[in-house]
């Protein structure tokens, strides 16, 4: 921004969408022309959602963490976090009692046909494929096996990716110790109320003990309740309750000392669903429902998005700009996606409508195709007979996604559009664990006989399924990893 005045950015709320805004702005902007603060709603922490103590990841969380300078070891270590190789579910599908999305490439291609398409020829003259049964990252979770993949591009160790389980408690202190590192200061006061200036623009936020906080631009990290842009500003919300009717949850944590599992369990129930998260000490475990369905208590949720995540001078960010069930690892994901869009659009004047504009839309197409990811599960669940199963596969969705559907349905194709997330590989998987099959696959799979197809796909298993039996136990990784930090230090 111009002007000698540095520029004051006030961030409300301490969680961890809170402090990762701080961390990453504190960070990137100099301090000498930014003064960054941090306001507490004195709540706890829902920031992502009322979605429990723990989170899962996707694997973008490691390129985050290099923007932030946050080391991994030392958060692993420090904060008890155990890593993920992907996500199992159970009771979805009736093709798949249970099926597993991986974190990383599935199967191999022949030529450049790719694997998917090959599996369509190879079933299509009477093979059985499983996709996960052609990936170094399912192989390893079944097995409970983990280690950082292989940089080089030659070994099959470099064909997956990983991300982490966290406990949400201890990643704030860490975020937060490096948001305070980098200058940040933090007002103990919990905030009561917004001011508005005459413009209608945020001015300040008053706390319990009766200070103004004033700020130039504001961070909405306050959780669903969303205490400045849905409430002070009255930004409208755009609900995907027709699709994603879940609007309860009950979250619990509990000790353990049995090593953790190198991946989260989603397991589909009566009424909804539930969440398993392991890290190292402990489990964070969540139950999702429909309370249109069951008389069980919960703490009550809408699924849906703000109409605009950036509304005059207040940036909404994780559930304060959506309220997103943790179907996929994405509730972090999204958090750190905010960011880097914010910073890429960051204005350089305090008159910044283009940038606004530009930042609602780019979130509008995240949030919209990611909302098209988790309906595809409850659209092609296999639980016959369930009321609330069954109404959720009656009803109607999104026009993209039944474009995606129905082009998967013909060639075995995935458009990907702006703003999707998951990439076509992903989307394959989990159509195809849905038991959505192909009419057609790609005509170049007829250059290859059935038994070439089966011979390469065998090799394949043969190769992955030897790398991950070399692999350590996740728990051993992770406790060789403790040894060597200490034996350094």
């Amino acid at each position: 921004m111009t002007g000698v005045d540095r520029l004051s950015i006030v961030i409300l709320g301490e969680g961890v969408a809170g402090w990762a805004a701080a961390a990453m702005l504190a960070g990137a902007l100099p301090a000498s022309r930014y003064a960054i603060c941090l306001v507490s709603t004195g709540m706890p922490d829902d920031s992502l959602g009322p979605f429990g103590p723990a989170e899962a990841t996707l694997p973008s969380i490691r390129e985050f963490h290099v923007r932030l300078g946050l080391d991994e070891e030392a958060l692993v270590r420090e904060g008890q976090a155990g890593y993920a190789l992907g996500v199992a579910y159970s009771g979805w599908s009736s093709a798949a009692p249970t099926y597993f999305l991986p974190f990383g490439d599935v199967g191999a291609p022949l030529d450049t046909v790719p694997f998917h398409q090959l599996a369509g020829r190879l079933r299509a003259a009477g093979g059985a494929v499983r996709f996960s049964d052609f990936s170094v990252a399912a192989l390893a979770a079944q097995m409970g096996r983990f280690a950082r993949p292989l940089d080089d591009p030659a070994s099959v160790l470099s064909t997956y990716s990983y991300g982490l389980h966290l406990s949400c408690g201890r990643y704030v202190n860490a975020l937060r110790s490096l948001a305070l590192a980098h200058g940040v200061h933090q007002y103990e006061s919990p905030f009561v109320v917004a001011k508005l200036s005459e413009r209608g623009d945020l001015a300040g936020l008053r706390l319990e003990n009766g200070e103004t906080v004033p700020g130039d631009l504001f961070i909405d990290a306050s959780g669903p309740s969303a205490r400045l842009i849905g409430t002070a500003l009255v930004t409208g919300f755009k609900s995907w309750r027709a699709w994603l009717p879940c609007d309860r949850a009950v979250a619990t944590s509990s000790a353990t000392t049995v090593p953790p599992a190198p991946y989260s369990h989603i397991e589909a129930r009566a009424t909804g669903w539930r969440r398993v998260v392991p890290f190292q000490d402990g489990v964070g475990d969540v139950l999702v429902f429909c309370s249109g369905f069951t008389d069980a208590e919960g703490t009550a949720f809408e699924s849906g998005r703000r109409k605009q995540a950036w509304t005059r001078n207040c940036i909404a960010l994780g559930a304060a700009a959506a309220t997103v069930e943790p179907l996929q690892s994405t509730s972090i994901h999204l958090v750190h996606t905010a960011l880097a869009r914010l910073l890429r659009l960051f204005p350089a004047s305090r008159e910044h409508h283009a940038e606004a504009a530009e930042f609602n839309r780019q979130t509008e197409l995240e949030l919209d195709r990611l909302r098209d990811f988790l309906i595809l599960r409850y659209k092609l669940n296999g639980r016959r007979g369930e009321p609330f199963w069954d109404a959720v596969r009656e009803a109607e969705i999104p026009e993209p996604l039944a474009r995606k559907i129905a082009l998967f349905e013909s060639r075995g194709r995935v458009p990907l559009l702006d703003g999707d997330t998951f990439e076509e590989v992903e989307w394959a998987a989990l159509l195809d664990a849905h038991g959505v099959r192909p009419r057609r696959y790609d005509p170049r799979a007829d250059a290859f006989p059935p038994e070439r197809i089966q011979a390469h796909f065998a090799a394949v298993r043969s190769i992955m399924l030897k790398a991950a039996a070399g692999l350590p136990l996740h728990g051993d990784y992770l406790a060789r990893q403790k040894r060597l930090r200490e034996r350094v230090a």
